[in-house]
């Protein structure tokens, strides 16, 4: 099965609102980091529920939940990317110096 058959453009839009999202959260002292990727899973599958009617016709509630779940999932996974690769960046300049 090839894993880009499953991506919907359409869920990009979800995903970036998300990530937004979890940086607005990481932002707030007050808010754990363990809390973080479970509030943007849930949030994605409710606004999937909501959003995927709309953007998609014809395909099922479980359809929309998954994918507003791996919406959700894929805000987190591009957040750690990015900040393990700014992470490898700023040791290498370290060691350079």
């Amino acid at each position: 099965m090839d894993f880009a058959s499953i991506l919907i453009p359409e869920f990009v839009v979800l995903a970036a609102f998300l990530y937004g999202l979890g940086a607005a959260m990481k932002a707030i002292p007050k808010v754990p980091d363990w809390c973080i990727p479970l509030t943007l899973l849930i949030c994605g599958m409710l606004m999937g529920l909501c959003y995927g009617p709309f953007a998609l016709s014809g395909q099922s509630w479980p359809y929309y939940l998954m994918m507003g779940g791996v919406a959700g999932w894929s805000a987190v996974g591009l957040n750690q990317t990015i900040k393990q690769i700014a992470k490898s960046d700023s040791d290498e300049d370290s060691e350079v110096e």
